[in-house]
């Protein structure tokens, strides 16, 4: 899973230094049609979130699935504090920062999630949030490519590199 796990490979050492586990599971043949600078930042800043949010000696498991027939999703789920109800609409939102005090410590402007939401929709897809107290799983959804036989730029979430892909018919 190259896509993700070069994202992953990344901010190894950031989970390391934690103590923390990241998995990386799913299905190997997905492909969408996508920048693989933009859709690879979009996984490191969920990855980079889960990291900051997740305790000491937590796990972070992500996962490349196909939702439906016509979507992928790569789904990233931490064991952190989750975000309570009444801010879970806003994290989306440019400098949105739940709680203050813990976010400056962990660093960060606010904006990770905002840019992770703009990636995802500029590619035709979304960004879901599902949140316990037992920690979030954000979701990345975006359309399969249609092209993956044909010539088309395509990246592969699971097998091929990271940069953009030319596929031929052959």
């Amino acid at each position: 899973m190259p896509l993700v796990q070069g994202a992953s490979s990344l901010l190894d050492v950031l989970a390391e230094e934690r103590g923390q586990t990241l998995s990386i599971d799913g299905d190997t043949s997905i492909h969408v049609e996508a920048d693989g600078v933009i859709l690879r930042q979009v996984v490191i800043n969920l990855l980079d979130n889960a990291i900051k949010y997740s305790p000491q000696g937590g796990l972070i498991s992500v996962r490349v699935v196909r939702s439906d027939p016509g979507s992928a999703c790569v789904e990233v789920e931490d064991c952190g504090p989750g975000i309570p109800p009444e801010h879970r609409d806003k994290v989306f939102d440019r400098f949105c920062r739940i709680d203050e005090a813990r976010s400056r410590e962990a660093g960060g402007a606010g904006l990770g999630l905002a840019l992770a939401k703009w990636g995802a929709e500029a590619h035709g897809g979304r960004l879901e949030l599902n949140s316990t107290n037992t920690g979030c799983i954000f979701r990345l959804v975006l359309p399969v490519s249609p092209h993956v036989n044909g010539k088309a730029f395509v990246e592969t979430l699971a097998v091929q590199p990271l940069s953009r892909l030319a596929l031929d018919d052959d």
